[in-house]
């Protein structure tokens, strides 16, 4: 959903890549930002975030409304700003911010009740904190990617988010792992391969034929 969504929401999912366009999962809700949208294939529910809302809320396949998962007033939200689903732990991850960017935080929930099991702070160093989205190694390590291209790592059992990356990608915008050691990101430049490892970015080029 787009800024300002209407009262009618549809939301398409890769999980659900055989739905055509007019098998389109609807369902009512009131106005939102979306913040973050991830597909759970167990309980066959879509997660989204409700940025200004600040909340996560979920909508069963075949059904026509939304309800509310977990609130700020649990969970300790700042405004939603991306989710991500970790299917081997069982975790649902969120990545929190207030528009100035002088406060953020990780949460990891129980992703079936929506429970709160922790949040982490992201403080000190690491703001300003603009975050737009988030991922999960196959460790359980969480990786949040900052409107400026850093990359911010919570190690599994840690709560001290580091600094992964500084700043090198301008206007970035997704990011994604891909095995242990690499994840990718999205950017106004492209796509560009990050090794967790030695921290090198490589450029990743379209294919020949690719316009």
């Amino acid at each position: 959903a787009a800024p300002g969504a209407s009262d009618a929401v549809a939301v398409t999912s890769a999980a659900e890549s055989s739905l055509v366009a007019s098998e389109a999962l609807r369902f009512n809700a009131e106005p939102f930002v979306i913040a973050g949208l991830a597909y759970d294939a167990v309980s066959h529910r879509f997660v989204y975030g409700d940025r200004d809302g600040r909340k996560l809320r979920v909508v069963g396949v075949g059904l026509d409304h939304a309800v509310d998962l977990v609130r700020a007033e649990s969970a300790g939200f700042f405004n939603v700003r991306a989710l991500e689903i970790d299917a081997k732990r069982g975790d649902l991850w969120v990545v929190s911010g207030n528009d100035s960017g002088s406060a953020g935080a990780l949460h990891q929930l129980q992703l079936v009740s929506g429970r709160p099991l922790q949040a982490v702070p992201i403080e000190g160093t690491l703001l300003p904190l603009r975050p737009v989205d988030l991922a999960v190694t196959d460790a359980g390590a969480v990786v949040v990617l900052d409107r400026d291209g850093r990359l911010i790592r919570l190690r599994p059992g840690s709560t001290a988010p580091e600094l992964l990356l500084a700043s090198k990608l301008e206007d970035a915008v997704s990011v994604a792992t891909s095995g242990e050691g690499t994840v990718f990101v999205a950017s106004r430049a492209g796509i560009a391969r990050v090794d967790l490892a030695t921290k090198a970015v490589t450029a990743l080029s379209p294919p020949a034929q690719t316009s």
